[in-house]
């Protein structure tokens, strides 16, 4: 790739280094990133997918950059073989405190788990190919392969054991937003049946847009849960997915709470830098003047009407609510 940097590693049984090479192209400049007076056996070292380096040794599994020396994972036993795949790296060791006996493990370095581990013995060769990890055995009938899970079947196993936070982990890999939303809906119910409403709160908060706004007011509602659910609706709000009936329940929890300092923050502006017409799209104006007035909050219902210019609006405040006649002759 034009512009792109060459990086060569070097593994020898006693001696681990890396150098760049320099742009693609030009003339080789070696420049030594790093130099350890350690190394590898045989097959125990592999290209990651991001490009790392991983070097096996018997204390650890160490990952190497353009940076030099990264991070280490302690996986005990003397390696045998290292193979990568999709995102998993697959370690061949001997089990501690054996002679003989040899464990595969396979695991996803992101999300620090270890996605399968067996023990084994006498293994020629690990090869994977057309989605499936071929373990070859000297013995042949003992020769088997690993499939990767669907990513369902995986999810349902991480929901059982109530692993939410790792199940968002391996959602991320799929890029699909209606998947995520739907495993933060899950979490937030998790929470939410442990009456850990504010938790749950969060997480209700993170699937607007996917989920119906509905599904979660109801809940908080039946809960009576109303500073909690003004938290959702003010997310709805910022995110421009309210509609009139949002507005109305979000000022309703606000009077409920007699939290003016909210009331304020929510229908105030900047009077020299919002104008009429931009004002009128941050809420439903008619509905934020009906609440405010039947509240008895009259000076916002008139801060209301004043700053979207609804100058009918602001006359009958002053007139049926305020009595202020003569302002109003004015």
């Amino acid at each position: 790739v034009e512009g792109a940097t060459l990086i060569l590693f070097v593994v020898t049984r006693t001696r681990s280094q890396g150098y760049n090479l320099g742009p693609v192209g030009s003339t080789f400049q070696p420049n030594r990133m790093f130099d350890e007076p350690e190394g590898a056996a045989l097959d125990c070292s592999v290209m990651t997918s991001d490009n790392s380096f991983a070097i096996g040794r018997t204390e650890a599994v160490f990952i190497y950059g353009i940076d030099g020396k990264g991070p280490c994972y302690v996986f005990e036993g003397q390696k045998s073989k290292l193979l990568w795949f999709n995102r998993y790296l697959c370690s061949l060791s001997r089990r501690p405190g054996t002679s003989h006996m040899n464990v595969l493990t396979v695991y996803d370095l992101k999300n620090k788990m270890i996605t399968f581990s067996g023990d084994v013995d006498d293994v020629t060769h690990i090869v994977y190919e057309w989605g499936r990890l071929y373990v070859l055995m000297r013995q042949q009938e003992q020769s088997f392969y690993l499939k990767e899970k669907p990513m369902g079947t995986k999810l349902e196993l991480l929901f059982r054991k109530n692993l939410y936070n790792v199940a968002l982990q391996l959602a991320q890999y799929d890029s699909d937003k209606s998947l995520v939303a739907d495993i933060y809906r899950k979490y937030g119910d998790h929470l939410y049946n442990k009456q850990d409403y504010d938790n749950a709160m969060q997480q209700y908060v993170l699937t607007i847009g996917e989920v119906e706004p509905s599904y979660v007011i109801r809940k908080f509602l039946d809960a009576q849960r109303i500073p909690s659910l003004a938290s959702y609706l003010e997310s709805l709000h910022h995110h421009g997915m309210a509609n009139a009936d949002h507005t109305t329940l979000l000022l309703n929890c606000y009077t409920k709470l007699k939290d003016v300092t909210k009331l304020d923050a929510f229908i105030h502006v900047d009077s020299a830098a919002v104008k009429p017409d931009e004002y009128v799209r941050r809420f439903d104006i008619d509905t934020a003047i009906k609440v405010c007035r039947s509240s008895g909050y009259y000076d916002h219902a008139l801060y209301v009407a004043e700053h979207a210019g609804e100058t009918s609006w602001y006359l009958r405040i002053l007139l049926e609510d305020c009595q202020r006649y003569e302002y109003a002759l004015q």
